[in-house]
């Protein structure tokens, strides 16, 4: 297959790509540079020669409004005209704007944006993604930032003070809603937002500079027993398929329910002769990773996964499932299963606080996987916690983690 043509105007100086167009010497006086350039920094080149075009036909657009200005008397009956005299990129001329002070001499002067400019949240954001491509983590950053312009009322960036942003996260303790963790996920959203508008030259002063970002604290979060896992399977038997599966996957897995409910057909598939349930991306980076399923949970998975294929095609793993605005049915998933696990009436009526219904089974896997002396290194590939899931995995690692995930207790004994 032929290779795209590659953009012309696309060169990648230490890294960075930028676009970059020669001015022709007659409007060089009038646009003020010898070259037009937009550096997008250090991202792929697929996405800098995506960004290309437009940027390049705007230095067309700047070409093309200068020489328009450069008419002679005959063209243009507007005066009076100004004599600029020769210089190195051309003859002398008339034009309608007078030389510059220094008799015709070319200045180079910085390009400028109008200080009353606003910078939205959402243009910080645009540029904070061509940069970092966990769409979980950009979606999170959107939603905390809109908080903050909520309570500011303004999202202009130039026009939140630091003392709007403390108060915000006084106001986030005072209502008592939000674990002490959540309020310091909110402060790093704000530092790395704002702290990218600075060096991106968006902004000239970052608001979180002498902000203190809170530390997080452990949590209490108890892991569930076997004996509540066993209660909480035994009874997800009688809600649809596709909660049911989640929770079965859940008790051999610790995942999120998220990251089961919005996986796709595709994603559960053999690697290196294992059956695998596949998660590309999620709430960290340590969220990617590769997890072996059990004997138990391919019983139910695979007829399930293969009946899907039957009626819809490859595509969403849980396709009846309301999928929202975004079309990812975790959100549902989520609510739901929680809901059921608290409801003492119609569901499993599990009300410990300190039992979280979701992140309690990352708990319980973590620690029966303890019980059972298995290494840290395979606990943490399996959960996706610590730095070792950020490592391609190594040879023999799925085989190690699947011996693993069979040490764990039988929910449906």
């Amino acid at each position: 297959m032929a290779r795209p043509a590659r953009k012309l105007h696309l060169e990648c100086r230490d890294g960075s790509w930028r676009v970059t167009v020669k001015v022709p010497a007659d409007c060089r006086a009038i646009i003020g540079k010898a070259n037009l350039i937009h550096t997008f920094g250090k991202i792929p080149y697929s996405k800098a020669a995506a960004l290309h075009d437009e940027i390049y036909e705007g230095f067309l657009k700047q070409i093309t409004n200068a020489r328009a200005g450069t008419l002679t008397p005959d063209d243009d009956e507007i005066s009076p005209r100004y004599y600029h005299p020769q210089a190195p990129w051309g003859g002398a001329r008339l034009a309608k704007y007078p030389p510059p002070e220094n008799g015709g001499k070319w200045v180079w002067q910085a390009e400028t944006v109008p200080a009353d400019k606003p910078v939205s949240f959402t243009e910080i954001l645009d540029v904070w993604k061509l940069e970092n491509d966990n769409e979980d983590t950009f979606n999170k950053f959107t939603r905390m930032m809109g908080k903050l312009a909520a309570f500011a009322g303004t999202d202009d960036a130039k026009r939140i003070t630091p003392r709007q942003i403390v108060e915000f996260e006084t106001s986030l303790r005072q209502a008592g809603k939000h674990h002490t963790n959540t309020i310091s996920n909110y402060m790093g959203c704000y530092a790395t937002v704002f702290k990218t508008a600075k060096r991106k030259f968006m902004i000239t002063v970052n608001p979180m500079a002498d902000v203190k970002v809170p530390g997080k604290i452990d949590t209490d979060i108890l892991p569930y027993t076997p004996e509540q896992v066993r209660l909480i399977v035994g009874k997800a038997q009688t809600l649809r398929i596709e909660l049911f599966l989640s929770v079965l996957v859940q008790a051999y897995t610790g995942v999120r329910i998220s990251e089961i409910a919005n996986r796709k057909t595709s994603e559960i598939r053999q690697e290196e002769g294992v059956w695998c349930l596949v998660i590309p991306s999620g709430k960290t980076t340590s969220s990617k990773r590769i997890v072996p399923l059990h004997p138990a949970v391919l019983k139910v998975l695979l007829p399930y996964r293969q009946s899907v294929i039957d009626q819809h095609g490859e595509g969403l793993l849980f396709p009846d499932l309301p999928g929202g605005s975004k079309g990812e049915p975790g959100a549902y998933a989520t609510r739901e299963l929680c809901k059921w696990i608290r409801d003492e009436k119609k569901g499993v009526g599990i009300t410990d606080k300190k039992i979280q219904p979701n992140h309690s089974y990352r708990h319980y896997v973590k620690s029966q996987l303890y019980t059972a002396k298995v290494d840290v290194k395979t606990r943490d590939m399996i959960c996706g916690h610590g730095a070792n899931v950020a490592r391609k995995y190594e040879h023999g690692d799925i085989e190690q983690m699947l011996e693993a995930i069979q040490k764990l207790p039988n929910p449906l004994a």
